[in-house]
């Protein structure tokens, strides 16, 4: 309160017990007010609801300077107009019989004063009869509407009746000029929240009014103050979510019941009071325990910023545990640098993160069975192929006396046997790989590695007629890894660019340090692969054709991809369809120890 209306109260005081009186009463209204800014509504809208809070607030506190009725209906119009984002607003009170229009929004061109009767403004009529919000979604195709109304395109309407208790006072009507942009369902707790406030508002006023012209009538104003009060008071006890008030130094004001009901504290323990339970904590959704500095309600005194869907679980001493989404509005006041209270609403979101559990293990369990189904296929097709051949080769060499074609038959049965078990091979590594077997962690040399792996291949290099380039950096560090799995890994990328280069091609193999990683490029001038293909060709079984003419078995790139996975890097791939591509392998020096 400033020093005017301070003497704005002892002009009109009889004495210094009477001024001292009107100072309480005036406090206790503003005190109310304050209240009234820490409604919310469900968690999918609280960060709106807490905009809303703290728009109502920053009207509460401009209503002190504004002592004429017309000034503060108008201030009121213009700020629902603002906040309810509906440029048509106005409010009729009940004057007798009749609804007068005292107040419109600055866009609207009405006429003060104007007594619509019950034909001519049909919705507001209802409102004001029923005592309940009449919504409209689309007021062009509504027969009835309001003649007045035609020169204005007006579309949702919202009809609010203003109630102190069980009388109507009037009505406020707002309305949106555009085209589907209805008052949702989730809006109405808002203005519920915004009319009981008007509704609050018009009451003290009419109070404070009596008080200053009428000292004598103190106590029945104190009375009807306490009633308002009250009322305030139902409406935060009946709220489901979680309501907590803390001033600028991090205390708690006041709490209402759902706080303690959801948080398993009593009052007394969530103010400080009384210490909470023994077991009793607060932690993150990883498990770890939240800190005093990590709690919403500390950021938001710390950077003056709202606080949104923190998510917090709360141990309880029987075993129990809830989770919470958490949003934390700080108040500021005009000139203060920090916020003088922070408002804290929270959600119980423990069925929903049951839910949600609940769906994810569902997909993860139809992925599962969809993965299995594809390795049946795939793995019976790379089956069947190499034992139909041998098959008939046996059959063959059954039936046949020449010595050449059992020893051709003998040898095409050889090749797929190792066809087979190298196919068995790779499906025991990738079945190794997706079980996160453990893997052995010493000092590897990448650059053995690669020359290890090209040293395998010299037959097939030679046979393909293809050009092999190693470009290796001798000066890189060794890496902390399985020197084994990584071998494997780039036996299977150096396998992929020969097998997919024609003859007479080049394969280029360059390894170099890059800041924290060795980088291993695997480059080749194949056939190169189609845009449309790349996001597949980790995949297991993934072949460029669905006939399976290419060699190999569709795994080899899927098991390098884990292998570098479970050693912290990544594998990125550059190709261009007829000119080749490019496999860059990027490995992380130290890895163990930066990890510790």
């Amino acid at each position: 309160m400033n020093d005017e209306q301070r003497e704005f109260l002892r002009a009109h005081a009889r004495d210094e017990n009477s001024f001292a009186e009107l100072l309480t009463m005036f406090g206790g209204m503003g005190q109310q007010i304050e209240k009234l800014t820490r409604q919310h509504e469900a968690e999918e809208t609280l960060l709106r609801q807490n905009r809303l809070l703290a728009d109502m607030h920053h009207v509460a506190l401009n209503m002190l300077n504004r002592r004429e009725l017309g000034d503060l209906l108008q201030y009121i119009v213009d700020s629902a107009s603002d906040i309810m984002n509906a440029p048509f607003a106005e409010i009729l009170l009940k004057s007798g019989d009749d609804l007068v229009v005292c107040a419109v929004a600055k866009a609207t061109e009405m006429q003060l004063g104007e007594s619509p009767s019950r034909e001519e403004a049909q919705l507001t009529w209802r409102a004001f009869d029923t005592q309940q919000p009449v919504f409209m979604d689309d007021y062009q195709a509504w027969p009835g509407k309001r003649p007045v109304f035609d020169k204005f395109d007006l579309h949702a309407v919202a009809e609010l009746p203003i109630m102190v208790g069980t009388e109507c006072l009037g009505v406020l009507s707002l309305a949106r000029v555009t085209p589907n942009d209805p008052f949702t369902p989730d809006q109405m707790t808002s203005y519920a929240i915004l009319i009981q406030f008007i509704g609050l508002i018009l009451d003290n006023t009419h109070l404070y009014t009596q008080a200053l012209g009428e000292i004598a009538e103190r106590e029945r104003v104190e009375r009807e103050l306490r009633v308002s009060e009250e009322r305030y008071r139902a409406v935060v006890t009946m709220l489901t979510e979680g309501v907590v008030l803390y001033d600028s130094k991090g205390s708690i004001l006041a709490a209402n019941p759902a706080a303690e009901r959801i948080l398993g504290l009593s009052a007394a323990q969530i103010d400080g009071r009384e210490p909470a339970p023994e077991g009793w904590k607060s932690i993150h959704e990883d498990g770890k325990p939240f800190t005093r500095d990590e709690s919403p309600v500390r950021t938001a005194l710390q950077t003056g910023k709202p606080q949104t869907d923190v998510i917090m679980g709360t141990l309880k001493p029987d075993g129990t545990q809830t989770w919470i989404s958490i949003n934390a509005q700080p108040m500021m006041v005009a000139g203060d640098t920090r916020p003088a209270r922070v408002v804290v609403s929270f959600a119980d979101i423990t069925q929903r993160r049951l839910v949600e559990r609940q769906a994810l293990e569902l997909a993860a369990e139809h992925e599962r069975a969809e993965v299995l189904s594809r390795f049946i296929q795939n793995a019976s097709h790379e089956f069947r192929t190499p034992l139909a051949i041998i098959q008939t080769g046996a059959y063959l060499m059954y039936m046949s006396d020449n010595p050449e074609v059992k020893r051709r038959k003998a040898d095409q049965i050889e090749d797929q046997i190792t066809r087979i078990t190298q196919l068995v091979t790779m499906l025991t590594a990738q079945s190794a790989l997706d079980s996160n077997a453990p893997m052995t962690q010493m000092p590897t040399s990448i650059n053995a590695l690669i020359q290890y792996c090209a040293d395998k291949l010299v037959a097939l290099i030679q046979r393909r007629d293809i050009t092999l380039t190693l470009n290796l950096d001798p000066g890189q560090p060794e890496i902390t890894g399985d020197s084994d799995r990584l071998g494997d890994a780039f036996m299977q990328l150096l396998d992929n660019a020969l097998r997919f280069t024609q003859s007479g091609g080049e394969v280029t193999v360059q390894s170099r340090q890059s800041e924290a990683c060795i980088v291993v490029e695997f480059r080749d001038t194949g056939i190169g692969i189609a845009p449309d293909e790349l996001p597949h060709i980790f995949e297991r079984f993934y072949r460029h054709d669905d006939a399976h003419t290419t060699p190999g078995f569709g795994l080899g790139l899927s098991i390098a991809n884990k292998i570098i996975e479970r050693h912290d890097g990544r594998i990125e791939v550059e190709s261009t369809a007829g000119i080749g591509s490019v496999f860059r392998v990027s490995l992380p020096i130290n890895r163990l120890d930066a990890a510790g």
